[in-house]
């Protein structure tokens, strides 16, 4: 189980809840995303007035949540407990030899 507590934005305005982050979902306040449901995350560093975070996306690349991190480290234990963590993603590529 990890817990943390950090902002969480929605329909771009943050407020203060609790991050909870388990094996069946991410508990987000009082909203739950199954794990399932959570098809990608990746950290998106802050630009202007736009705080940086973790963005949470569901199916088609939906946006659920955002978890407001301070920088790129704050954010690598989210993503490892989320297993999203750039090391703990694999992608097949298949190549053919050179002429």
């Amino acid at each position: 189980m990890f817990v943390v507590i950090k902002l969480l934005r929605r329909a771009e305005r943050f407020e203060r809840v609790a991050v909870r982050i388990d094996e069946e979902a991410v508990q987000v306040g009082r909203v739950a995303y199954p794990r399932a449901s959570i098809r990608n995350a990746y950290w998106v560093p802050a630009a202007g007035h736009s705080k940086g975070g973790v963005r949470l996306l569901g199916e088609g690349g939906r946006h659920l949540a955002t978890i407001a991190t301070t920088d790129a480290d704050a954010a690598a234990p989210v993503l490892v407990a989320l297993g999203l963590a750039p090391d703990q993603r694999a992608a097949p590529f298949d190549s053919l030899p050179p002429r």
